[in-house]
C-alpha cells in the first residue's frame, strides 16, 4: 500500500538540528569571518598600544575610530547599492561598466575628501605628541 504524503514525517534534520537548517549557505562563513574580523582588531589594536604607548595609543585610536566610523559607515551603503544595481545589470542587461566606473569615481572622490580632511587633523596632533619634527 502506498504512503500518502501525511503520513511522511516532516522533519529531515533533528530536533536540535532543524533551526540550523533555516541558514542560508553564506551565514555562517559569514559569521566567522565577522568573528575572525573582530578577534583580529582587538589584537591589533593591543599591538598598537604595547608599541606607542597610553599617550600615543590615544592620537592613534583617534584615526582608527574616524577611519572605521565615518569610512566604513559611509561606504558600507554605497557599496551595498552599487552591488545591488550591479546584479540588476547583469541579468537584465548584461553591461556593468557604466556602474563600475561611477562606483570606482564615488569611492575614490569621498576617500580624497577624508583624506583632505581628516588626515592633516590627526597629523598634527600626533606631531605634538610624539616630538616629530615637519
Amino acid at each position: 500500500m502506498a504512503r500518502s504524503p501525511s503520513d511522511v514525517p516532516h522533519r529531515r534534520f533533528p530536533r536540535r538540528l532543524r533551526s540550523l537548517s533555516s541558514f542560508q549557505g553564506g551565514t555562517i562563513k559569514v559569521a566567522v569571518g565577522l568573528g575572525f574580523f573582530g578577534f583580529a582588531t582587538y589584537v591589533f589594536t593591543a599591538v598598537v598600544l604595547r608599541a606607542l604607548g597610553p599617550e600615543q595609543f590615544a592620537d592613534f585610536n583617534l584615526f582608527w575610530g574616524l577611519a572605521y566610523g565615518l569610512g566604513l559607515g559611509a561606504m558600507l551603503p554605497f557599496e551595498q547599492e552599487i552591488s545591488r544595481r550591479i546584479s540588476i545589470a547583469v541579468h537584465t542587461e548584461g553591461r556593468v561598466d557604466e556602474i563600475r566606473g561611477s562606483g570606482l569615481t564615488v569611492s575614490i572622490g569621498f576617500s580624497a575628501v577624508l583624506a583632505v580632511t581628516i588626515v592633516p587633523f590627526v597629523m598634527h596632533s600626533g606631531v605634538e605628541s610624539a616630538g616629530w619634527v615637519w
